[in-house]
């Protein structure tokens, strides 16, 4: 897959960008000025570097490849930008990634060996400079754990 993510990040992103009639306002050796095809730009922050094949939008601080910017402006994922420029690059043999599926959440491996009354001096001090109780939090310490939505908060 990787060298058809290197494939795909060849599409110059000045074709791309006249393709759609976005042109330049201003060219420089190695780079154009655009106005900015993500939002109504009036000064041209919008800059293609040719050589490296990039772009950054100085309004929005945004930047990236050309997938990048396909997703930008299309609205859509990573993985379905890659589609659309495989798509319009004749390349539709692409591999492309599976859309992120989600995962079971990660198990804490933190575990309470101990637990005892506050006794760090610096964090005591500090607990009541604020006025908070120290003896609040006893009250939590043993209690038998019920579903939240039993709670009400007050």
């Amino acid at each position: 897959m990787g060298s058809n993510i290197v494939y795909i990040k060849r599409i110059s992103i000045r074709s791309y960008l006249a393709q759609r009639g976005i042109n330049p306002t201003t060219e420089k050796p190695g780079y154009g000025m655009y106005l900015s095809p993500l939002w109504e730009d009036t000064h041209a922050n919008f800059k293609v570097d040719y050589n490296r094949n990039l772009w950054n939008d100085f309004g929005t601080g945004e930047g990236g490849s050309i997938i990048d910017l396909v997703a930008r402006m299309e609205n859509c994922s990573i993985a379905e930008a890659i589609r659309k420029l495989a798509y319009e690059s004749g390349n539709t043999e692409t591999i492309l990634p599976n859309e992120q599926k989600p995962t079971a959440p990660k198990i804490s491996r933190i575990e309470i060996l101990s637990v005892g009354e506050l006794e760090h001096l610096a964090l005591v001090e500090y607990l009541r400079d604020r006025q908070i109780d120290l003896h609040r939090p006893a009250q939590f310490r043993n209690r038998p754990k019920t579903k939240r939505s039993q709670h009400s908060v007050h």
